[in-house]
């Protein structure tokens, strides 16, 4: 059942993004597209809920409650940025002046990437440690947020590499 939330969740993310674009920009209604994008920023807490009731009933940690600790922990953190793409790429589309941000160096990108990670795993770690802590069999949820502190680990010897040595570029 968990599944199902989680899918109806980002199908109501997406309807509500987009349809949040389109009533800023095609019906000029500022205050109900900030009111849609809030929306869409706020069905996490459907997932949230679902899968904490899932686990406070009894039911063993699965895979359906580590993507729920994933899900939400990549909306909180990507929001934002997800909107500012949206935003850009439908402003394209009809033709009005998109100012493009600044392209930084591969370095600075690939450490502000691994801030986006952290703070991404800063949000799902200690989720995942609630419903560890809720679950009866919580095993699950304490190896994903073993795993995925050595895969953040991982990540920042990767990306802080290239602030050491800059990428080479063929020729």
């Amino acid at each position: 059942m968990l599944y199902a939330v989680l899918l109806a969740s980002e199908i109501a993310f997406w309807a509500l993004l987009v349809g949040g674009l389109y009533v800023r920009y095609a019906l000029e209604r500022q205050r109900l597209s900030a009111a849609m994008l809030v929306a869409a920023a706020s069905t996490d807490l459907v997932v949230l809920v679902a899968a904490g009731l899932d686990l406070a009933g009894g039911a063993a940690a699965q895979t359906s409650h580590i993507l729920a600790a994933l899900s939400i922990a990549y909306s909180v953190v990507y929001a934002r940025h997800l909107v500012a793409i949206a935003d850009r790429f439908v402003l394209r589309r009809l033709g009005r002046e998109v100012t493009e941000p600044v392209r930084r160096p591969k370095a600075a990108r690939e450490r502000e990437g691994w801030y986006r990670h952290a703070r991404m795993w800063a949000v799902g770690a200690p989720l995942l440690g609630t419903g560890y802590l809720i679950a009866d069999d919580g095993e699950a949820l304490a190896g994903a947020a073993a795993v995925w502190t050595m895969i953040l680990a991982i990540d920042f010897l990767v990306s802080f590499s290239y602030s050491l040595k800059p990428a080479v570029r063929p020729r």
